[in-house]
């Protein structure tokens, strides 16, 4: 079947980070890193990922958005791959899916800003004070340092993720077991290679799934209360897993 995937959704999230917000996880058919992107280095080198992004996906994704509501996710795939079909969408219709870019540096995150790609990182947290000043500057995830608790009251009911028009970087600190290998040539690093993450994101790769993800995707966003956020992917990307072409 075309599209299909394995999507699992949340309309309420209880996790600490998503609480109070909607969220969608995506796994490729088999094993968990499949829609993910070859050449992302946090993704571990046993896993075998993906080179093409799910155009149909990916069209569905943009305008997966909530009634009067926000909808951002990120992803590893270059953004010269979707960045054109993204912005074409904004220009038709304000109202899209932001979509940012997960660089794997700090050099490749400016670049993207200065192409006006939305663009998020993640290096160790003791690198992060060399970049807060500049012309393109690096903004921390504030739930990172406790400026809030989460995406629900980020930014005042507009999480900074979901901001498309800004001329800075989000960025994470290394996180979890894996972090050290952030920002080194060794693959890995991922947070969803361990932990509660890893357990639910497996087990969504070995599900049964009667629909497409598009079609899922389609229905799930429809029964949404209006005005809700939706962080789509916590974990997965926009890529097609090969299986279906």
């Amino acid at each position: 079947m075309e599209g299909n995937k394995m999507l699992a959704t949340q309309e309420i999230s209880m996790a600490k980070k998503t609480k109070g917000i909607a969220t969608t996880y995506r796994a490729g058919k088999g094993h968990e890193f499949k829609t993910c992107p070859n050449s992302c280095k946090l993704k571990p080198a046993c896993r075998a990922g993906t080179d093409k992004v799910d155009a149909n996906y990916l069209k569905a994704l943009l305008r997966a958005v909530p009634k009067k509501g926000i909808a951002f996710t990120y992803s590893h795939f270059h953004w010269d791959t979707w960045f054109p079909l993204y912005k074409k969408a904004k220009e038709t219709n304000k109202n899209v899916t932001t979509i940012n870019y997960s660089a794997d540096s700090w050099a490749d995150a400016v670049k993207a800003v200065e192409a006006g790609v939305p663009t998020t990182t993640q290096i160790q947290e003791s690198e992060i004070v060399k970049y807060r000043k500049g012309k393109i500057r690096a903004v921390q995830c504030p739930e990172t340092n406790g400026k809030v608790s989460g995406c629900l009251d980020c930014g005042g009911g507009v999480p900074l993720c979901a901001r498309a028009d800004r001329d800075y970087v989000i960025v994470f600190p290394a996180h979890g077991a894996h972090k050290k290998k952030v920002g080194t040539s060794e693959a890995g690093g991922c947070y969803t290679s361990f932990g509660n993450v890893a357990i639910h994101y497996k087990k969504y790769a070995n599900q049964e799934q009667n629909e497409t993800d598009i079609e899922r995707l389609k229905r799930f966003v429809a029964g949404l209360r209006k005005g809700s956020i939706l962080r789509h992917h916590i974990t997965g990307d926009i890529g097609n897993d090969n299986n279906d072409i």
